[in-house]
């Protein structure tokens, strides 16, 4: 079994720091992991929340994180499709793809927050519709010379994306799953899943990862796909301190929870 390891990254901004200091801090880690042999560079995507995190453009940050490092691979965990335009998000992870040499790793999902949707006038209730609808439309884009296409959101007619991303056909996709039905149609495009623990336990997990690999097969994939568990980690000195110090940051993400109880 291969084991990929990796850093989950939002570029935190902590309390009483400016938003230079979050960057300035953030792009240190980063460049420590590149000089540590990790294998990726995970980015978040994070809206309309200043007092946690100052990336909300996950696409420019990688750029950023190409042109500095030259081995380790940059991952976006996730870009929330449904938010984008899917031509110009097209041109845009095809240009990071070639900057950086073929190391960028797409990471994809639709998002749990739906005050983000808000920010941004999109209705979360079209999210879904929204993603497989943008998806279609970069894999095209990525593949054809010129192409058409009708959808619900999005029309083009004989348009011409550039560039062509560095790794063919595109970059490795990875889709964000949280409910049991996305397991299996993930599986049915061929794509490798993220999967997160944060409310249950890994063997919770068990059914959703079988029924994948179950579907994967019936479509007539090779092999069994792809699982990436996402799964936090604090390091202090002693056990208890590794228990105590993230306290309040995990109280914080409960007390969210609460408040958007319709997540």
């Amino acid at each position: 079994m291969a084991f990929e390891f990796g850093m989950f990254h939002e570029f935190q901004r902590t309390a009483g720091a400016t938003d230079e200091e979050a960057f300035a801090t953030s792009f240190e880690q980063v460049d420590a992991a590149e000089r540590w042999g990790l294998d990726a560079m995970w980015l978040a995507e994070i809206h309309v929340a200043p007092e946690r995190s100052v990336l909300s453009a996950p696409l420019t940050m990688a750029s950023a994180i190409a042109a500095r490092t030259q081995r380790m691979k940059i991952g976006t965990a996730v870009q929330v499709l449904p938010l984008c335009h899917p031509l110009r998000l097209a041109e845009e992870v095809a240009t990071v793809d070639q900057i950086s040499h073929g190391r960028l790793i797409f990471g994809v999902g639709r998002s749990g927050f739906p005050r983000t949707y808000e920010a941004y006038g999109v209705p979360y209730g079209e999210s879904r519709e929204r993603f497989t609808e943008t998806l279609e439309i970069l894999k095209k884009a990525w593949t054809e010379e010129s192409f058409s296409y009708k959808g619900q959101y999005y029309s083009f007619e004989n348009v011409k994306a550039t560039p062509r991303p560095y790794q063919k056909p595109w970059p490795e996709i990875r889709i964000a799953a949280n409910s049991a039905d996305t397991f299996p149609a993930i599986a049915k495009l061929g794509h490798a899943v993220f999967v997160a623990v944060r409310l249950g336990t890994l063997e919770e997990l068990e059914p959703n990862i079988t029924a994948y690999r179950e579907a994967w097969k019936e479509a007539g994939h090779p092999g069994e796909g792809k699982v990436f568990l996402r799964a936090p980690v604090y390091v202090a000195e002693t056990d208890q301190a590794a228990r105590d110090e993230p306290e309040e940051s995990i109280m914080y993400f409960y007390r969210y929870l609460g408040e958007h109880d319709h997540l």
